[in-house]
């Protein structure tokens, strides 16, 4: 209801609803919206009014939601996301080797057949378990750089362009010195 009437205050939307759907695969909020709002929009609205693991990942606009013979939305009509409206940002192929390792496990972890560097893990329906599916194959592709890397960097760097140059920056970083030991001339006794 929360994210329906956030939804609602957005100019361009006339009607809206939102379910959590579960097509055969991981669970995703779906939102449906009569008006000409684009899903880049909608999303855009309700980050600035919600956390956003309560934006909805997929998006069906509709002329009109179906309505029950009471007059309300009738959500058992509603129809499954097509793909077509999730928000995401144009493609952009990943290039570096950083880039297609994170490529191919946000593939894998997201069952899409490719990501663009640009897209944002949570627009293509990631959510926090997700993440920690992300998370753990990174820390073990890049055992060097991420093993210490918390689970924090990925929500603030949740495209694969920002997450992929904070570990190459990590890696570029050189190690901390080793402190070196003294050796102690007189020992001191503890009483």
């Amino acid at each position: 209801g929360e994210i329906e009437g956030a939804l609602l205050r957005c100019e361009r939307v006339r009607e809206a609803a939102v379910l959590l759907r579960e097509d055969g695969g991981e669970p995703q909020l779906v939102g449906y919206v009569a008006g000409d709002a684009t899903p880049a929009e909608l999303r855009a609205h309700l980050l600035a009014e919600l956390p956003a693991y309560m934006v909805p990942s997929a998006w069906v606009r509709l002329d009109a939601l179906p309505l029950n013979p009471n007059g309300k939305t009738d959500r058992k009509a509603l129809p499954a996301p097509d793909g077509c409206g999730v928000a995401t940002a144009e493609y952009v192929a990943a290039s570096t080797p950083t880039e297609i390792a994170l490529a191919q496990i946000w593939a894998e972890v997201l069952q899409r057949p490719r990501v663009g560097i640009h897209d944002d893990f949570f627009a293509l329906g990631g959510h926090s378990l997700l993440a920690m599916q992300v998370v753990a194959r990174v820390r073990a592709q890049f055992a060097g750089v991420a093993a210490s890397a918390p689970v924090r960097l990925f929500f603030e760097a949740p495209t694969i362009a920002q997450l992929a140059a904070r570990l190459d920056a990590q890696a570029a970083k050189p190690a901390a010195p080793a402190i070196p030991k003294l050796a102690r001339r007189n020992s001191v006794p503890v009483a």
